[in-house]
């Protein structure tokens, strides 16, 4: 379902729904190595601290299950030619966040939009999205590489490229 969704925002619908009023314990990361590697996770606790109730003798804090719950949506897009990286994002927060994800994409990857403003322009509109996009490619060159988290929730990206 999630990549129906992804597929629906990259055809350019946009994803229902306003911003979601809390995170809903969503957190996601997005890393890509030098050689092209990577990685996009989305984890959800259900909510804020999830069942706020820790497994007795393990520390584990556990999640609550809820329908958004299942609405976290990594998405990692390469061309499928050369399997060359172009993008990685990490969406959740919201049930149409899959939708937000591929929203982001098509307009960084297709339609060549700058990352941290495209994220800007959707104001957390279906859920959240923290993303990396190299349009060219990363081997291409790493300085058009772009990483950018959604200012109406939080996260954290970075870019560490070779001197």
């Amino acid at each position: 379902m999630a990549g129906a969704a992804a597929l629906a925002g990259w055809r350019g619908q946009a994803p229902g729904g306003g911003t979601p009023t809390d995170s809903g314990g969503f957190s996601g990361l997005v890393a890509v190595d030098s050689k092209a590697n990577a990685v996009a996770c989305s984890l959800s606790m259900g909510q804020l601290f999830g069942a706020r109730m820790v497994v007795p003798g393990t520390g584990i804090l556990l999640g609550a299950p809820t329908p958004e719950a299942a609405s976290v949506s990594p998405l990692i897009i390469a061309y499928p030619a050369s399997g060359e990286f172009v993008f990685a994002g990490a969406g959740g927060g919201g049930p149409t966040a899959a939708q937000a994800t591929g929203i982001v994409a098509r307009a960084t990857i297709e339609a060549g939009q700058d990352l941290a403003a495209v994220l800007a322009q959707r104001r957390g509109q279906g859920g959240y999205v923290n993303a990396i996009a190299c349009p060219s490619g990363l081997r291409g060159g790493a300085a058009t590489c772009q990483g950018a988290i959604d200012p109406a929730g939080a996260g954290l990206t970075l870019l560490a490229v070779p001197r």
